[in-house]
């Protein structure tokens, strides 16, 4: 289950596997998630709140 999500995400998102897996997890668990970045690094594509499953 977690191997294709990452892929995707990876595929819309490159450079930030690491930052996708702490998003994925904190997704799973239903916590909570801050993200910092610069401006322009697809914070808003990385939240979890975004995403739609099935």
């Amino acid at each position: 289950m977690f191997t294709p999500l990452l892929q995707t995400a990876n595929t819309i998102i490159s450079g930030k596997e690491e930052q996708i897996k702490l998003a994925i997890a904190c997704l799973l668990s239903r916590g909570h998630l801050l993200i910092e970045d610069l401006p322009g690094m697809g914070k808003t594509i990385v939240d979890p709140e975004n995403w739609t499953i099935g």
